[in-house]
This record gives structure tokens, C-alpha cells and sequence, in this order.
């Protein structure tokens, strides 16, 4: 229970009261292992951290989050306007931030075979580590 309680604060102060930040980091996974105590490591799974919405705080919420002790960030692509800021990131911190190809399910148009085609063209490019 005491675990769960740290786990649970940690996550609050990634957080810190915003309603927008908790929507980015939602997807926490927390994967324990023994190895004569428990270790907890967080990852977010899913984090638009990219995005122009946080133009003005990404490196104060990228440092809050790798304090609380997220090791991890999965950014998922969300259409052609995005690739290069999304990709921008990566290079920035690219330990621990990996870039994750496709096209967001929000980002589906009436020119969703032109964003397709772009995403194909990029698969062909490099690795992500997932579509």
C-alpha cells in the first residue's frame, strides 16, 4: 500500500494540478521488478509532449516528470505537421524520448491518403519504434 502511495504522488507532481498535462501523461505504465527491492519504472506511453501547447513549459514538464521518475517517453505521431517538432524532441533527449510513427486517429481527413503516403514515406526513411 505504502508503494502504491508514492506511486500515486509521484504521478501528482508530473501533474502538478493541470487538467492538459494529465491528459499526456494518462497512459503511465509501471513495471516492478525484485531484485531484493522493488524497483518502479515509469513510462509514458503515449505524450503529445511536442505539441505547441507546450511551447513555453516542455523542458520544466520534461524535468518535473524525469524527477517524479518517468525513464520513458513514447511520442505518437500525429499527422505531417507534427513529424518534424515530434522528431526535434527525439533528437533533443534521445535516451529516453522515442518517436513512434502513424497518424493520428484525430488526423484522419479528406486527404488522409496524402498523410498516408507521407507516413509510408517516412517508415521508409528510418525506425521508430512502433506504427
Amino acid at each position: 500500500m505504502l508503494e502504491k502511495y508514492r506511486i500515486l504522488k509521484k504521478i501528482r507532481i508530473i501533474l502538478n494540478g493541470n487538467p492538459t498535462i494529465y491528459r499526456y501523461f494518462a497512459s503511465l505504465i509501471l513495471r516492478f521488478k525484485i531484485t531484493g527491492h522493488i524497483y518502479m519504472q515509469l513510462i509514458d506511453t503515449h505524450t503529445h509532449l511536442y505539441v505547441q501547447q507546450f511551447e513555453n513549459d516542455r523542458t520544466a514538464t520534461i524535468d518535473r516528470a524525469i524527477a517524479a521518475g518517468v525513464e520513458k517517453f513514447y511520442l505518437p505521431a500525429i499527422d505531417s505537421e507534427t513529424h518534424e517538432a515530434m522528431l526535434d524532441l527525439e533528437a533533443a533527449y534521445p535516451e529516453i524520448f522515442f518517436a513512434m510513427m502513424g497518424l493520428h486517429p484525430c488526423s484522419v481527413k479528406a486527404d488522409y491518403e496524402k498523410e498516408l503516403k507521407i507516413v509510408e514515406d517516412w517508415l521508409g526513411k528510418r525506425h521508430f519504434c512502433a506504427v
